[in-house]
């Protein structure tokens, strides 16, 4: 797969292709090759909004993202991500803000982390995921 993207496919197929890795690096959970391929594919194309939300859920509950990984390296995988939600915003369920909050933390902002999932409560008052996050990021101890 890798070498025919190498011969630089019409954009078309190359997002095919790039999208194929992704489903090769989930079955060989490697996060990391994944969120790459998705990202190389995103830049052909844009995913629907659920497609980045699956893979932002993905990368957040990667022990391999977190684990041994400096809030840089950390930012550096988790904010392409992040921005593509945050480009979405409006269209994004409290589900999808929980996602984004997690990058965000994931990453070392955890005001932002709040405040997203703040947002998230604004938009469904219930939900467990951003319940969670905005008694985590209140709790002092």
């Amino acid at each position: 797969m890798r070498r025919y993207l190498e011969t630089q496919p019409p954009p078309v197929e190359a997002r095919d292709a790039w999208q194929k890795l992704v489903f090769l690096y989930r079955a060989a959970g490697d996060v990391f090759g994944g969120c790459g391929a998705f990202l190389k594919a995103t830049e052909l194309s844009e995913p629907p909004l659920s497609e980045i939300s699956t893979m932002a859920n993905w990368l957040n509950n990667s022990p391999e993202a977190k684990q041994g990984v400096d809030v840089v390296d950390r930012r550096v995988l988790f904010q392409p991500l992040a921005r593509l939600i945050e480009a979405r915003l409006t269209e994004a369920s409290a589900t999808d803000l929980s996602r984004l909050a997690w990058l965000h933390l994931h990453s070392g902002d955890a005001r932002r982390a709040r405040d997203i999932a703040e947002l998230g409560l604004q938009r469904e008052t219930d939900n467990n995921h951003c319940l969670r996050l905005v008694a985590k990021l209140s709790d002092p101890g």
